[in-house]
Order: C-alpha cells, then structure tokens, then sequence
C-alpha cells in the first residue's frame, strides 16, 4: 500500500485554551506516538487532514513529514483516532502510530460491495451490515478494501465475514459470523424496521458548547 504524506509541524503552544486557538487558525491538535518516535505532540493543518481522511480513511498508510525544510522527519504511521466535532463534524483532534514495516498489526479495513445481487433485481431489498473488518498483515499488506461479491445472493441470502477471501499475506480477525449483507423481501424489510427514536442533539449542542468555553 502506497503511504500517503502528511505535512506537520511540532506543537508549541501547549498552554491552557491553546488547543482551541489553534483550531481557530485552521489547525488540528494530534499526538504521534510510537517505538522510535515516543510521543510527539504536533499540529496538521486542518484541509491536509481532510484530505488524507476523505482519500483513504484510517485504513491508509501515511507519511508523517514532521518539521519544515527539504529533509523533514519521515514517520510511517496508521490514523488510529479522530476526534470529531460533534455539530460540525471536522476533526478536533488525531492520533498517529508510528508502525514497523517489518511488524504485523491489526487494523480495520471497509468492506466494498463488488457485483449485483439477482435477489435485488427480482424485488429483494440488500441489508448491508458489518462495513468495517479487523485484519492482521504487514503495514505494506493492508487492503484499500476487503471485497464482499454479492452477484450470487438470492432472496433469503446471506453473505458473513467468513465468507470473504482475504488478499495474500492477510488474516481475517473478526468474527467469521459477523453478517455482511442479507437480501429480503420487501414485507420482511418493512416487518423489521426499527421505530424512531428521539435525536439527542440537544445534549450533543450543550456538550459542544460546553467543550469549546472550557477551550477560550
């Protein structure tokens, strides 16, 4: 897997509200931690990170380049949290692990959907479940994607985990009962839809203005 770069900068202003000004001027506090990197906290402009997170996800390999210059520090590292506003949606705050290329780990890939399922085109309805999987492999190994081929779900079908072939060189470490699609009638789906709940976002809106007074 090709590594996507990264530009940050190491964090100065540790001070109290200085999270909070520096997202203001279109920066993100992270911390990049790791074996050869210990803990390193920096900060990453906001649209660069954006970027990395809409192109691959978390699932990615990225180059940290820490430091301006020509001969920036290069870290090798997965996303392994973003922290997200809970209104606007744009990251708060991530965490980088620096990763061995020589070292197996474990991380989530998304679950494609490749192919058309005739149970859909004779009136089924395709439930899709699990969208993310838990892998082991090498960082070089790790799939843009674990492809789940529908093209020969029936009505009444069902496709799990187990039933997903891995790429060479990578283990599947999820549940192999996990349920990724299911196809089913029409009256089925309607029987089985959930009632409605009440939105909670009047407390998400309190939490949120909570967090960013604590931040002036």
């Amino acid at each position: 897997m090709h590594a996507i770069e990264l530009r940050a900068e190491v964090r100065k202003d540790m001070s109290k509200g200085g999270a909070g000004r520096l997202r203001r001027s279109g920066l993100v506090p992270g911390v990049l931690y790791g074996r050869e990197a210990g803990n390193i906290s920096l900060v990453i402009p906001v649209k660069d990170l954006e970027r990395v997170l809409d192109t691959a996800g978390q699932s990615a390999l990225v180059k940290v380049l820490l430091g301006s210059g020509d001969r920036p520090e290069e870290y090798t590292s997965l996303v392994r949290e973003v922290q997200r506003h809970p209104l606007r949606r744009e990251p708060v705050h991530v965490d980088l692990y620096q990763v061995s290329m020589e070292q197996r780990l474990q991380t989530v890939v998304p679950v494609e959907l490749v192919g058309e399922a005739p149970g859909v085109k004779n009136g089924g309805i395709l439930q899709h479940g699990v969208r993310e999987i838990e892998v082991e492999c090498l960082p070089a190994d790790i799939p843009e994607a674990l492809k789940a081929d529908v093209s020969g779900l029936e009505i009444g079908d069902k496709l799990t985990i187990g039933d997903i072939l891995p790429p060479p060189g990578v283990k599947i470490v999820s549940d192999g009962d996990g349920l990724v699609v299911t196809i089913v009638s029409p009256r089925l789906a309607v029987e089985e839809e959930p009632g409605v709940e009440e939105p909670g976002e009047p407390e998400e809106i309190k939490k949120a203005n909570e967090e960013e007074g604590e931040e002036e």
